[in-house]
């Protein structure tokens, strides 16, 4: 079985195309997606109903594949205790975590689900039983694939990470972040650059559309004379809902506007205008995008809305779609109400060039090479890792 981990949304927004692309060679019955975090509400995921109501895949929490009673009634427990007090759920888990979920248990959950290969995203060892998951798969020989759960924007203020696991192969969409996970143990033969699945053409058609037929956000403001603005979340600028930026424009008499929040971070009951959409579905309900560094820029560059980058949060930071000139730059919340009075009056303007959008997605997108195919790339590296021998496909480092 390839088993895919996930502990939250990012994790499985990119990873949902692959898995896409493997269904349609034909191996859905030997895919299998494991929750290892009890704050993800994996009932409610439209991506995992999907591929449950379409192509059979089963998704569970990993604590829940269990022949050992008393555990299982314990993760229930917590999984409750989590939803319902979230501080009291935490408190617990921490204290019951490394008694229940053990290197035994490790062992038994991937001989439980017949694990052949392990796809996660890029994560500490010391989370989610990672280092126990990952030493039991190593006795079962069985290959780990480590797979970044975005695309790097911010190129200022990056560290190296150290406690990262060793894994077999480790694959990026390109070069940009290789130095900040290589670690000194990785050989130029484990180190894959296959491109992004997530924001690839053939996946952005066929993930818009789906979110076209799922969500017909009947909850969003759709008055034809006003402007729909949507703004996207940087909690480590203090860019948060409520922020002075949002009221400023909120009394503006031409827009509507949505906040989008990171609620992965917030109660699991935590409920706004907007929240219950994913990012790409309300990129197509907005006429314009106001946002500080974030991969899904590149959504909005793939739709085509303008794309407002308020450098002046946080203006020593560097990313990279304002170094291939590929955003409209505000300077000031001056700049900013004067933009949106400008695509109010002038829908669709952008003042960057198309052809430094493609740039940005030629190097960000396709590592170099616009002609990439990059969802059979990753199908067929992950189908063609086995136990004895090396896959073809992407460059090597």
């Amino acid at each position: 079985m390839y088993i895919f981990f996930i502990r939250r949304f990012p994790d499985l927004d990119h990873m949902f195309p692959i898995i896409y692309k493997m269904t349609q060679q034909g191996v859905a019955s030997r895919i299998m997606i494991l929750c290892q975090n009890l704050d993800y509400d994996i009932r409610d995921d439209f991506i995992l109903n999907y591929l449950k109501k379409e192509f059979g895949i089963k998704a569970e929490y990993s604590y829940n594949i269990d022949k050992s009673a008393l555990r299982c009634f314990l993760s229930r427990l917590l999984l409750s205790a989590r939803r319902i007090q979230p501080k009291i759920g935490v408190w617990l888990f921490k204290r019951l975590h490394r008694l229940l979920y053990d290197q035994k248990w490790a062992d038994n959950l991937l001989a439980n689900v017949n694990a052949s290969t392990l796809i996660l995203d890029f994560q500490s060892e010391l989370k989610y039983s990672t280092k126990n998951i990952i030493k039991a798969a190593k006795m079962r020989m069985a290959p780990v694939i480590f797979i970044t759960h975005g695309v790097t924007m911010r190129i200022s203020g990056l560290k190296q990470v150290t406690n990262m696991p060793s894994v077999d192969y480790k694959i990026f969409p390109n070069r940009l972040k290789v130095d900040f996970f290589k670690d000194k143990n990785d050989s130029n033969q484990n180190i894959k650059i296959l491109g992004s699945p997530r924001y690839c053409d053939e996946w952005e058609k066929i993930y818009n559309k789906l979110l076209e037929n799922i969500f017909p956000c009947h909850g969003l403001s759709s008055e034809n004379d006003k402007l729909n603005v949507l703004f996207f979340e940087r909690p480590m600028i203090n860019l948060n809902k409520g922020h002075s930026l949002e009221k400023e424009v909120e009394k503006l008499d031409f827009v509507n506007t949505v906040f989008k929040e990171r609620l992965e971070k917030k109660n699991p009951f935590y409920m706004v205008k907007g929240s219950n959409y994913p990012s790409a579905r309300l990129i197509q309900w907005a006429d314009v995008v106001v946002m500080s560094i974030s991969s899904i820029a590149l959504e909005v560059l793939w739709q085509n809305r303008p794309l407002l980058f308020l450098k002046y949060l946080a203006p020593n930071d560097a990313c990279v779609f304002e170094d291939y000139k590929a955003c409209w730059v505000m300077k000031s919340e001056t700049d900013l109400i004067d933009a949106l009075r400008m695509v109010h009056k002038n829908p669709g303007y952008r003042p960057y060039k198309d052809e430094d959008v493609s740039k940005l997605f030629k190097e960000v997108v396709y590592a170099g090479d616009p002609s990439l195919d990059v969802l059979n790339n990753y199908s067929d590296f992950i189908l063609g890792v086995s136990q004895k021998g090396q896959p073809n496909g992407g460059e090597i480092i």
